[in-house]
């Protein structure tokens, strides 16, 4: 029974030390990420996100296969269609988040997700950035 016990806190104690490797693991990678973006900060241009010749906010970051700039079409297409809207309600704009992204949604559609790699390039956090953009779609969308 006792060497039931030992071998059950020895698995714990490796399950403790892997998970904190991970969390070394993590770490490191997001430093790597946060140095290799802060160079590339100076000689990468944001793509604007534009509605009705507002430049709202840039995007630089892939996602999903989809470029900057076919992200930043693709948002303002959204907000445009939904400005037309004559139901809109723009307060209803909401966020939610994942584990990998923060979508800025409109009942069920998407207007945009952001991800980890969009929140380094603005230096914040994902859940930031999304409540800070949150705000610039809502003002522009009653403004529409």
């Amino acid at each position: 029974m006792e060497a039931a016990r030992l071998n059950e806190a020895d698995l714990r104690m490796e399950m403790e030390q892997m998970k904190l490797a991970g969390y070394a693991a993590d770490s490191v990678k997001l430093a790597l990420q946060k140095q290799r973006i802060d160079s590339l900060r100076m000689v990468t241009p944001g793509i604007p996100v534009v509605v009705e010749k507002d430049t709202l906010f840039y995007l630089y970051a892939k996602r999903g296969g989809h470029t900057p700039q076919q992200r930043a079409k693709d948002v303002s297409n959204v907000i445009e269609a939904l400005g037309t809207r004559f139901n809109l309600r723009p307060d209803s704009v909401y966020l939610e988040s994942t584990d990998i992204v923060t979508d800025l949604m409109y009942g069920e559609k998407v207007i945009i997700s952001f991800t980890d790699q969009d929140a380094l390039w603005e230096n914040c956090t994902r859940d930031q950035l999304a409540a800070s953009k949150r705000h610039v779609v809502v003002d522009k969308l009653k403004a529409m």
